[in-house]
């Protein structure tokens, strides 16, 4: 089977008069396995914590919510790798991942994030 994957995706501004917004409605993409993990996980800072992967060995599309009030999390690609992304506080953020050891990194003290991972 193909396309089991959806994903949507809206992003827009309006400030001092000035407004645009980009909208990609759906997009489909096949999950080359079964797996994926979904929950919430306490991130610490330095040196953070490997993101849950449950069974996943591919790790593929990651939407992720920071639930903390003021500290930013960062992903990193493994323990030492830099950092790829990061999500503020009380934001979401979705991706395809380019690493299959993410790792997770609270910039100030621990945060809780809700994830949903999907195998590639």
């Amino acid at each position: 089977m193909a396309n089991e994957i959806t994903i949507g995706v809206n992003l827009s501004f309006s400030k001092s008069g000035t407004s645009e917004s980009f909208k990609v409605a759906s997009a489909t993409d096949t999950m080359a396995g079964t797996d994926y993990v979904k929950g919430t996980q306490q991130v610490p800072t330095t040196p953070g914590a490997a993101l849950g992967l449950g069974g996943i060995t591919t790790p593929g599309y990651l939407m992720i919510v920071n639930n903390d009030s003021s500290n930013p999390v960062d992903i990193k690609n493994g323990t030492g790798g830099a950092v790829v992304a990061r999500v503020d506080p009380g934001m979401p953020a979705a991706f395809q991942l380019a690493t299959t050891t993410p790792w997770v990194m609270a910039t100030g003290g621990v945060v809780e994030i809700e994830y949903l991972l999907i195998e590639a």
